[in-house]
């Protein structure tokens, strides 16, 4: 894993100078905000989620590069899902359990996958980025 998160950092620096000969293909390298989580889950269990989500999250290499976003959303039928987004895409989606423990073990390994997630997702912006297509679109 952490082979895994080292050789994507490396891919990361290796085309940031590429990048910055084609400009327009895509945009994860400018820091805007970089940093934050902004919570808006509004269950216990949603708060216990994000503490343990936003105690490993700050463990990751560049973890102030990403600004994500928690989002919880109420279900009556399926439960609470909880979903991380970066940017304009969800890179973790989940539904809650009803205890509040195991809230925060889905929030300790959450925060592993959306790194992963994001890491690869910005990998694969700069490594194969298309002129056609403005910043923000799929």
């Amino acid at each position: 894993m952490v082979l895994r998160i080292l050789q994507i950092l490396m891919l990361l620096t290796l085309c940031a100078g590429a990048r910055a000969a084609a400009p327009g293909q895509c945009d994860v390298a400018e820091v805007q905000a970089g940093g934050l989580v902004t919570n808006q889950v509004i269950t216990p269990a949603g708060q216990d989620f994000f503490q343990a989500f936003a105690a490993l999250w700050q463990d990751n290499a560049l973890h102030e590069r990403y600004s994500i976003a928690i989002r919880e959303r109420p279900s009556a039928r399926t439960g609470n899902a909880i979903q991380i987004d970066y940017g304009n895409r969800t890179v973790y989606r989940a539904v809650l359990p009803a205890g509040r423990g195991a809230a925060r073990e889905l929030g300790a390994s959450a925060a592993e996958l959306a790194y992963d997630n994001i890491a690869a997702a910005d990998a694969a912006c700069l490594l194969f980025g298309d002129g056609d297509l403005a910043a923000e679109e799929f």
